[in-house]
């Protein structure tokens, strides 16, 4: 086993997501705007499409959270007997995973991948804009239509923050250049995509138009950003290749806690196929249940990385 995130390099060099644990944001998945029955239909759609795969939910509910706000997110709560420390709380089966390999072998993204020699990351975004536009014949439609829109993301991340709203909010702070180089990144990521013929790829449907934009990949690098995990899936796609960039559906809808420990880490285990993490406390039923994304996260690392600040890590200090 290994451990599954690891923090973002892309305070040196290009976008990749962080070793040790997900990434998404703690301001807890914005999805809707309110609470609604479509919420509850795509809930059930997911977890019926992960039972298809094998997946079990180890005592969890995915619930929008916080409960009775006007702009909920996500989060998972404790089921009934709540859960034990030391309990597996995720254990999500490969089948359902979204990762460099699935990327390369896409008939769109692969050619696309060998002719412009596109990163392991740049693939993995180019995958994601491809499955989110192929809508309802995506495999992974259950998963990616839970994921925020570009607009519902638009106050929660700083790389989707308006250009003003960065400056003003950022000025005088090393985390305003961090951003602005991971925004000319996602730039030369798109002009890549589009040098090896991405502009010709079309989702389904009449009139539909290209939709490989700099503003989607900005998009989706957010996504990888946020929520995605780095995991040993033994699946190299090349031979120098490490650990693997992945998209983990369940496992990508916990919340952050800076109380939580190492084993609060996802970590893929080739035996029996699946990624899992284990709960670092004892809750009670009803109670929201959180893992980690990595030990000692400054609160700019959280910030820039997941779109909040953790206010515990405040209060241990």
């Amino acid at each position: 086993m290994q451990l599954g995130k690891c923090s973002s390099a892309l305070l040196t060099a290009s976008l990749k997501p962080p070793i040790g644990s997900p990434a998404k944001s703690n301001t807890e998945k914005k999805v809707e705007r309110n609470g609604s029955p479509r919420d509850d239909r795509k809930v059930e759609r997911l977890g019926n499409w992960l039972r298809r795969h094998g997946h079990h939910d180890c005592n969890l509910r995915l619930e929008r959270w916080p409960r009775g706000s006007d702009a909920p997110g996500y989060g998972m709560v404790a089921g009934p007997g709540g859960i034990n420390k030391h309990d597996v709380i995720v254990r999500v089966p490969k089948e359902a995973l979204m990762t460099e390999q699935t990327a390369a072998t896409c008939p769109d993204v692969g050619p696309i991948a060998d002719r412009a020699h596109l990163s392991p990351w740049q693939a993995m975004c180019l995958h994601l804009l491809c499955e989110r536009a192929r809508g309802e014949k995506s495999p992974w439609y259950p998963y990616i239509s839970l994921l925020p829109s570009e607009l519902q993301m638009a106050g929660a991340h700083p790389m989707l923050w308006p250009q003003r709203m960065r400056k003003d909010w950022l000025a005088g702070s090393p985390m305003l250049d961090t951003t602005e180089r991971r925004l000319q990144i996602c730039r030369e990521d798109h002009e890549a995509m589009l040098a090896g013929g991405a502009s010709k790829l079309m989702p389904a449907g009449p009139g539909s138009g290209g939709f490989v934009t700099e503003s989607a990949v900005r998009w989706a690098a957010v996504i990888l950003l946020s929520r995605s995990f780095s995991l040993d899936l033994d699946e190299a796609v090349q031979l120098d290749s490490g650990p693997s960039i992945a998209l983990v559906p369940w496992a990508d809808m916990l919340n952050h806690s800076s109380a939580a420990g190492k084993e609060s880490c996802l970590v893929y285990d080739s035996q029996t196929r699946t990624a899992s993490l284990r709960a670092h406390k004892n809750y009670e039923e009803g109670e929201q249940v959180y893992d980690s994304y990595g030990p000692n996260l400054s609160p700019s690392q959280l910030l820039l990385d997941y779109g909040f600040v953790d206010k515990k890590i405040e209060i241990m200090r």
